[in-house]
């Protein structure tokens, strides 16, 4: 399991002030697929205290202009991508299941949709050929992979979002002699 430090760590990198209104209690940590998948890639740096880092970073949103509620949707969307990690598909007749929908409730709740009709869509994805739509079955790797693609997509737009938003406030009618530039390395 996780050690204390390492949950506060992602409650607090999801922005949550009631964990529980997230769904990510002590009782459901431990299963948060996508973070044990990465948990061996993930580096504890001495010195860095996560709840201080989190709350810089949320003051940091607060001077850049974002408001409550487009800081609260970044945190929910970062809440449910944790959610969509929890998914857990088997084959049953060559289509893929889902035995237990409460992580795409919670992840659908967060993202503002039907969580029932999310995991639908990734179970049976309608697909357009010709000039009609038609449902596809999927495989259970198959539900995999279009979790971890949606999850990937989403994250990509939250990354978008920030940047956009820095770029409107930080934008000026004035010769610039400097720039923040940002790397990200991870994908």
């Amino acid at each position: 399991g996780f050690t204390n430090e390492e949950k506060s760590s992602v409650y607090t990198v999801a922005g949550m002030d009631d964990q529980e209104e997230m769904g990510l209690t002590d009782e459901g940590f431990d299963i948060l697929g996508f973070t044990n998948e990465e948990k061996s890639s993930v580096y504890t740096v001495a010195g860095m205290d996560d709840q201080e880092e989190m709350g810089l970073t949320d003051e940091g949103f607060d001077i850049l202009g974002f408001t409550n509620e487009e800081k609260s949707s970044v945190y929910d969307f970062c809440g449910g991508i944790l959610h969509m990690g929890n998914l857990q598909y088997v084959d049953k007749k060559d289509q893929g299941d889902c035995e237990d929908p409460a992580p795409a409730e919670k992840a659908g709740r967060l993202f503002g949709v039907d969580g029932m009709q999310l995991l639908n869509n990734i179970l049976k994805p309608r697909v357009k050929v010709g000039n009609e739509f038609v449902t596809k079955g999927q495989t259970a790797q198959q539900c995999a992979n279009s979790t971890s693609g949606l999850a990937k997509g989403i994250y990509g737009k939250i990354f978008k979002f920030l940047i956009d938003k820095c770029n409107e406030t930080l934008a000026t009618e004035h010769e610039r002699a400097f720039f923040i530039g940002v790397l990200d390395i991870a994908g």
